[in-house]
């Protein structure tokens, strides 16, 4: 069964990137319509105030006075990031609140090599490359040279961690790999967010070893803060 639902999300996945599908063009128009209302680091720096959480869902208060400090524009723009988040966040088993309204979720590498396995992965030679062992059955801290796969929740996007197995896993196994990987962090990530992940992994690692790696995602500023763990 698994292997049945896997092929479905790679057949999806191939024919987002001949065809771009409905979800793909909505996530095209709401990228353009927030930089139509410019979501800048001043806008989240002025949001950030306004937010609480209810459970695994954010909510905006004080709404009146928010609507002194930013635009009917910018406000239906963060309305938008908020209820999209939070989809995300309600699909995630895992989820752990954190202080400051932060969500947090750690996968080890043995979940993630148990699911490559699960659904009989075969295109790529990846038990070749990757350095699973029992040295690390599982990751809390950044202290191991292999790392830690995390994600940490906001309103305004992610902190992502990914591991050296990881990342080997994006380097040998290509988009799908990344789906997968990413899918476990982040349940109902799009195609679009694996897509850029894909892409930046590989414009830091061609031709190098895998490492340990930490970056962000927002819709200000893309992928950035990149460091190595």
């Amino acid at each position: 069964m698994k292997k049945f639902l896997y092929s479905l999300i790679v057949s999806a996945m191939l024919i987002s990137l001949i065809s771009p599908s409905v979800s793909a063009q909505s996530q095209v128009a709401t990228v353009q319509e927030y930089e139509q209302v410019n979501f800048t680091e001043e806008l989240i720096e002025k949001v950030n105030p306004y937010i609480i959480t209810n459970g695994h869902t954010y909510e905006l208060s004080n709404l009146d006075m928010l609507k002194e400090e930013i635009s009917a524009e910018e406000l239906a723009a963060v309305e938008e990031k908020i209820a999209e988040m939070n989809i995300l966040l309600n699909q995630n088993d895992k989820i752990e609140e954190l202080d400051n309204n932060v969500f947090e979720v750690i996968v080890t590498d043995d979940e993630i090599k148990e699911e490559f396995e699960a659904i009989g992965y075969e295109n790529h030679e990846l038990s070749n490359s990757l350095e699973y062992s029992d040295k690390y059955p599982t990751y809390s801290t950044l202290s191991t040279t292999n790392g830690i796969n995390k994600v940490k929740f906001h309103w305004w996007g992610y902190e992502l961690w990914l591991s050296k197995n990881s990342v080997t896993n994006i380097l040998t196994g290509g988009i799908s790999a990344t789906s997968l990987v990413l899918g476990l962090l982040i349940p109902g990530v799009g195609i679009a967010i694996a897509l850029a992940v894909n892409a930046y992994v590989w414009s830091i690692f061609a031709g190098q070893k895998a490492r340990p790696i930490y970056f962000k995602y927002s819709l200000a500023s893309g992928i950035h803060g990149f460091k190595y763990q």
